[in-house]
C-alpha cells in the first residue's frame, strides 16, 4: 500500500506522462533510469523507500520528496541507484536530525 499520492507532493512541477501503471514503475528498483521531473516517478520512488524503511506517515514521506527535489546529486541516474541514495540519506537526516 502506498503512503504517499499525487496529491500529497509538496511540489508542482512535475510532469504527469508516465503513469504509474507502467511496468517500469513497479516491483523493485532497477537498472531504468529514474526521471526527477515525473511525477510518477518520484512516487514510485519515495514510496518504495518508505516500504523499505517502514515509514508510517505523510510527513516521512514528504521529507524524502524534498531530499529528492531538492538533494538529489545530478549523476545520481537509475532507479536503483536514486532508491539507494533516498534510503541512505534520508536514514542519516535521522541520526543529525537534519533535512534540508
Amino acid at each position: 500500500m502506498d503512503i504517499y499520492d499525487r496529491k500529497d507532493l509538496l511540489f508542482d512541477d512535475y510532469e504527469w506522462t508516465e503513469p504509474l501503471t507502467h511496468v517500469k514503475l513497479q516491483g523493485s528498483p532497477d537498472r531504468n533510469m529514474f526521471n526527477r521531473n515525473e511525477g510518477y516517478n518520484v512516487l514510485y520512488i519515495i514510496n518504495y523507500a518508505c516500504g523499505i524503511l517502514n515509514c508510517k506517515t505523510k510527513i516521512e514521506a514528504g521529507r524524502m520528496e524534498i531530499l529528492l527535489h531538492e538533494k538529489l546529486p545530478l549523476e545520481v541516474k537509475s532507479q536503483n541507484s536514486v532508491s539507494s541514495w533516498l534510503i541512505n540519506t534520508y536514514s542519516a537526516t535521522l541520526s543529525t536530525k537534519k533535512i534540508v
